[in-house]
């Protein structure tokens, strides 16, 4: 709730869409409390309660760990087995040799190395998700993978 509050002007009078990998934090969120846990109910409607006086409505989606690697990683406390990158003067040279590459092939919001870039999952800043999943002819594209 920390950040509703930093963001309150940001979401005043819209619906926020808050993606959990819990399938009963999202029914809880979505049906202002249950009737399997006490304590979740209190903390569902606790929620509800300061989201209402910070003038925004909640919605709640069940999204898999799987599908949001850095999320998931990063909330175990681990580094992710995909970040990996080139050293920022190593990159500076290539860019020099090669300097109309267009598309990051292999990256994620965390190592990306081109303004444009793919995502092995989910990631509002992608250009597109899972290079594999699509053609590369006439794409100047750099891939780097360990």
């Amino acid at each position: 709730m920390l950040a509703g509050r930093c963001f309150q002007p940001l979401l005043e009078g819209k619906a926020v869409l808050f993606q959990t990998d819990n399938i009963t934090v999202a029914s809880y969120i979505n049906t202002q409390g249950g009737t399997h846990s006490t304590q979740l109910n209190q903390l569902a409607a606790h929620f509800w309660e300061r989201c209402h006086t910070a003038g925004f409505t909640p919605t709640a989606v069940y999204l898999p760990g799987q599908e949001n690697l850095v999320a998931d990683f990063l909330s175990r406390g681990r580094e992710l087995p995909s970040e990996w990158t080139l050293h920022p003067q190593v990159m500076s040279r290539l860019m020099q040799v090669f300097p109309f590459l267009q598309v990051d092939l292999f990256a994620s919001s965390l190592n990306f190395q081109l303004p444009r870039y793919c995502s092995r999952s989910r990631d509002p800043g992608a250009w597109k998700v899972d290079a594999f999943s699509f053609h590369w002819g006439g794409l100047q594209g750099y891939a780097f993978r360990r």
